[in-house]
């Protein structure tokens, strides 16, 4: 188990998956925000986040004989939908800030800024949802963010 910390609170943690990270990050947020990060944050991990995963592109290929075409259509029409949704949940919060929620990167960017990355990455354009690409743009620039960034990875093929 390695140890973590929180940058802005110095918190210290024991880091045992992502979940807990997660939820650790989300009790950080004032109560206010609080339960939009975590809807955020669950409409991504239910709507979008399986699309990108390796098992689902195997699967579509090698147990349903689905083209590349044909998955990538179909992933690209749950994607649009998640992410419109997503969307919407941070307008709803009366997005003003530079994040999701606030002055601060938080849960809610965590969860949204990867599935921005994997939707380009399958060449599917976002930009119906400009509020999460300026967002991702702000982000670009964190340095939290620019390490995390599946192309600084010691394992990274880029």
């Amino acid at each position: 188990m390695e140890k973590a910390r929180c940058t802005s609170c110095r918190d210290t943690w024991q880091h045992r998956s992502d979940r807990e990270t997660l939820r650790f990050l989300g009790h950080r947020l004032s109560t206010g925000y609080r339960a939009q990060a975590r809807g955020i944050a669950l409409a991504v991990a239910c709507d979008t986040h399986l699309l990108n995963n390796l098992r689902v592109f195997t699967y579509l290929n090698q147990e349903l004989g689905v083209d590349l075409d044909a998955k990538l259509a179909w992933i690209c029409t749950w994607l649009e939908n998640g992410l419109a949704a997503v969307e919407q949940l941070v307008l709803n919060v009366g997005h003003s800030e530079s994040y999701c929620l606030g002055e601060t990167p938080g849960i809610a960017d965590l969860c949204v800024i990867p599935q921005l990355y994997n939707a380009r990455r399958i060449d599917y354009d976002p930009s119906l949802c400009p509020t999460l690409v300026e967002i991702d743009s702000l982000l670009a620039d964190h340095p939290a963010f620019q390490a995390a960034h599946p192309a600084n990875q010691p394992d990274s093929e880029a």
